[in-house]
């Protein structure tokens, strides 16, 4: 539950290495373009989420509050749907599902802490 108190960059940070467990934990399994699709999707999760708190002050300040507002609910709504493909994987985007039930449970808590960064970011 450690994840519950990290700031939100170090928790896209944490998820990046949750999919390494995930990739990890598959290794016989996955393929080059399996590997390569994750992590892009965990990079992706991180610098979104620096791009999300720059929005969120920036929109709390008033500057350019309506345009910053709408990419920052953009960002959310990508953030959510590259999230669950890590956490649950993907087939179309060729992620793999959490190989084991205790990478599944630590994905789990990332998610947590994520919607608890996501109600703080929608509700400015």
């Amino acid at each position: 539950f450690f994840f519950l108190f990290l700031p939100p960059p170090a928790i896209s940070m944490h998820l990046a290495g949750c999919f390494i467990c995930v990739v990890a934990a598959s290794v016989g399994a996955l393929n080059d373009d399996e590997w390569s699709k994750g992590l892009e999707t965990t990079g992706f999760l991180r610098t979104t989420a620096f791009t999300m708190a720059k929005e969120a002050f920036l929109v709390a300040r008033g500057s350019d509050a309506t345009q910053n507002q709408d990419s920052l609910e953009q960002h959310v709504a990508s953030f959510d749907s590259n999230l669950a493909a890590i956490v649950y994987g993907d087939a179309e985007m060729g992620i793999p599902a959490a190989p084991s039930l205790a990478v599944e449970v630590d994905a789990d808590l990332v998610n947590v802490s994520w919607m608890i960064f996501r109600d703080e970011l929608t509700s400015t």
